[in-house]
């Protein structure tokens, strides 16, 4: 299901789930922005 070398997994920012290792550039709206928004409120919750 997860392709390494796919133009379109390169494409979006987060294709099979893993935006980080695919577009380290693109704002991934899963756990980039959760975890360095709020380290404290994420442990809290």
């Amino acid at each position: 299901m997860q392709e390494p070398d796919s133009p379109d997994d390169r494409r979006a920012p987060f294709p099979g789930g893993n935006p980080k290792r695919k577009d380290p550039g693109e704002p991934v709206p899963i756990e980039e922005p959760e975890q360095p928004a709020n380290p404290e409120e994420d442990g809290r919750a």
